[in-house]
């Protein structure tokens, strides 16, 4: 995943301190315990506020889960796709503008 947090700007500057990709990769690692890879990583700017995610652990930590997320028509009903899904929405809101 490469999720661009370009629409928080403003919010992640003024909450968090936030202004460039690498910030919001050490403040994901410091404060949720995420390790991502900033967009400067991959020869953006630094100040692009995009984050590379790996998603190989989505599918499991051995052959038979992996095996298991290709085979079901559903992936993310899967208990520990679920879970992951569910941290990544529990960072987001945290991190990200309220909503309301």
């Amino acid at each position: 995943m490469y999720p661009d947090f370009e629409p928080w700007r403003e919010h992640l500057r003024r909450e968090h301190g936030l202004t460039t990709g690498a910030g919001l990769a050490r403040h994901l690692l410091e404060h949720y315990g995420t390790g991502v890879l900033p967009a400067s990583a991959f020869g953006e700017d630094d100040g692009a506020l995009r984050v590379r995610v790996a998603t190989g652990l989505f599918y499991g930590e051995s052959d038979r889960p992996r095996e298991t997320a290709l085979e079901v028509c559903d992936p993310a009903s899967l208990p520990w796709i679920a879970a992951a899904l569910g941290r990544i929405a529990d960072i987001l809101a945290d991190l990200g503008p309220s909503a309301g």
